[in-house]
């Protein structure tokens, strides 16, 4: 059963009912809808996207209708990351969005995903939606310190679930240690944060 924001995302989008989304673990559709227009608006020729799903192909369908830009989404899960390929394979969106192979990795302190080399330069807009929380404490914490080598000059940043207490400490500490980005709380259905920079 599809929810009703979620159809009215998909028409659109002009994307299919049957799109791939599950309630559970997909962002909700208010998030999904948030991350499209400012795709749309913004016009970013580099995604990168922390876990692959329903935003990978929501986001690769605002790019295909721009026109330009892809998107890059980093992905743990081998079979996830094989279901969202099929899902933009279907959808004719293959050419508009990468899902990549990456393991997590520890680093003593803290598991992320393992980026491969070379990686994405000049990223104008990054979409922090994993690694999942059940993983370690602040799970999402250290998407902003990997990737910051790779973003463009400016830009903007996600992060979903950020009504949970967890995130919220993440943008705490993300604003301590990364003060030439500006970021705000959005009230949506599990809570999201913006950063510009």
């Amino acid at each position: 059963m599809r929810s009703p924001a979620f159809r009215r995302l998909c028409a659109k989008l002009q994307l299919p009912l049957d799109t791939a989304h599950n309630p559970f673990w997909s962002a909700a559709p208010d998030f999904l809808q948030l991350i499209v227009e400012t795709l749309q608006q913004r016009q970013p020729q580099r995604v990168v996207e922390c876990s692959s799903g329903t935003s990978t192909v929501v986001l690769a369908r605002g790019c295909q209708l721009n026109g330009s830009g892809h998107i890059y989404s980093l992905e743990h899960d081998v079979t996830y990351a094989d279901k969202t390929r099929q899902e933009l394979a279907r959808l004719g969106l293959s050419a508009w969005a990468t899902v990549i192979d990456a393991p997590l990795r520890s680093n003593g302190q803290w598991q992320w995903y393992s980026l491969p080399e070379p990686f994405v330069a000049e990223v104008e807009m990054v979409v922090v939606d994993g690694p999942p929380g059940r993983l370690q404490p602040l799970s999402r914490y250290p998407a902003l310190g990997q990737l910051r080598p790779f973003l463009a000059q400016s830009g903007v940043l996600f992060l979903d679930d950020a009504a949970r207490q967890e995130e919220r400490q993440i943008v705490e500490r993300w604003e301590r240690e990364f003060n030439e980005i500006v970021f705000s709380y959005l009230p949506l259905k599990r809570g999201a944060a913006r950063g510009e920079w």
